[in-house]
């Protein structure tokens, strides 16, 4: 059954050479492990920095985006490497992922983002909003992007880039990446395990 609602993660896009950093780190996660349950690609499952996620109904997606022209001020946006993490996942699995230095500037981006979006939002998530197998949305996912306007904003934001499940630290030779751009602001429609499966919208800089 298809829902009238969309699970959407409004996002920073990186810039080419940098989509293709991470889509082969995934590459060399899921090589370790055999585990490509998060495949990250160039047009679905795009390697991204969420600022908001929440449930919209479809009919407001243009509505968003011609709102969201207001950031593009903030592009390109220039992130800087923290460190590389490995979190818990719901089903004590590992998670891998790139943490990003938390300037003034991507923490202002977010309140404004996470302002927007909360105009549209609503509860009520269900496995129907996201794209792809209703049946195979875990319970992260549905918990994750239901609360996060309410659990990952301000001071709790912490801005990171998905690479996969495994332990990224036992993959060999992996060296950080240089400081990189974002030249995009996208409204994707979710998958499981929050990935931005589908790319709906996005907003260049001027």
């Amino acid at each position: 059954m298809n829902s009238e609602y969309y699970a959407v993660d409004i996002a920073l896009i990186p810039e080419r050479e940098t989509l293709d950093f991470f889509i082969g780190l995934n590459r060399r996660l899921i090589e370790k492990t055999g585990d490509d349950s998060i495949r990250l690609g160039d047009s679905a499952c795009l390697p991204h920095i969420s600022l908001a996620m929440g449930r919209v109904h479809a009919s407001c997606i243009e509505d968003i985006k011609e709102i969201l022209s207001v950031v593009s001020g903030f592009l390109p946006y220039n992130a800087a490497y923290k460190d590389y993490a490995v979190v818990a996942g719901s089903n004590g699995d590992q998670i891998s992922g790139l943490d990003i230095v938390r300037d003034d500037m991507i923490a202002g981006l977010q309140e404004i983002v996470a302002g927007i979006l909360g105009e549209f939002s609503s509860h009520g998530m269900t496995p129907e909003c996201f794209s792809g197998d209703a049946s195979a949305i875990t319970d992260f996912s549905l918990d994750y992007s239901e609360n996060y306007l309410a659990r990952q904003t301000g001071d709790s934001f912490s801005p990171h880039i998905t690479i996969g499940n495994g332990n990224i630290r036992k993959v060999e030779d992996i060296q950080p990446p240089a400081n990189f751009s974002c030249d995009r602001i996208a409204i994707c429609r979710l998958g499981n395990h929050c990935t931005c499966a589908e790319l709906l919208e996005s907003i260049k800089g001027i």
